[in-house]
């Protein structure tokens, strides 16, 4: 039988991430995913804060403000971290919220679909502050691929600051361990205002239909 797309895909992303990381014959040092999360992060605020990098990915001067005004903030340290794991039944009940059924879906599909709804959760709170804001968000995301073989499923990182916006960072694992990790910025001023684990579950289930998720604080 031959070897499908898919798992070639992920094979090479997997030699890629293991040429990457390095060949060292020594012991390796282990990166969790709250550090791997918050160097995407930098690296997207990089992207925000360096005007040439941006005036190549668009000419309009709105989009532009708002990519200068993400990039002023300091997202070195921040103030808090929460992991949110999506289960099957939570994404379940959240697809039916829209009048779907997860039920005619083979297992690959229903796991296809779940990362999918957990990536899309970033961009739908920067989509409420408008389509210029959706925009300059989609400017400066950031991906990377490492090999990890604890994560299963998907996770989604978010890291809140005292600055304009908050980091969002989505954890799938993948195939022989494989893990891809897409980041992206959210501007959302209702979400920046959360301050503790009790509020970021209310505001999830309140303002995303979130509602039995797996939520906790993380620290380095």
């Amino acid at each position: 039988m031959g070897v499908s797309v898919k798992k070639m895909r992920w094979m090479a992303i997997g030699a890629a991430a293991v040429l990457l990381g390095g060949c060292s014959n020594g012991p390796k040092k282990t990166v969790s995913l709250y550090d791997r999360g918050l160097e995407i992060v930098k690296r997207m605020d990089t992207m925000a804060e360096t005007e040439e990098y941006a005036k190549i990915m668009t000419s309009s001067q709105e989009i532009l403000d708002i990519i200068k005004e993400i990039g002023a903030g300091d997202y070195s340290q921040p103030k808090a971290v929460y992991e949110v794991k999506l289960s099957e039944a939570s994404a379940e009940m959240l697809f039916s919220s829209f009048g779907g059924s997860m039920d005619a879906l083979s297992q690959e599909l229903k796991g296809e679909l779940l990362y999918r709804m957990t990536s899309s959760i970033p961009t739908m709170f920067s989509a409420m502050a408008g389509a210029e804001t959706l925009a300059a968000i989609s400017l400066i995301t950031a991906d990377d691929y490492f090999i990890e073989e604890s994560v299963s499923g998907n996770l989604l990182y978010f890291y809140f600051y005292d600055s304009e916006c908050c980091g969002a960072v989505v954890f799938s694992g993948h195939e022989d361990g494989i893990v891809s990790a897409k980041g992206a910025m959210i501007k959302n001023e209702a979400l920046r205002q959360v301050s503790d684990l009790e509020e970021i579950t209310q505001w999830l289930a309140e303002n995303a239909g979130l509602m039995g998720v797996e939520i906790k604080e993380v620290s380095p």
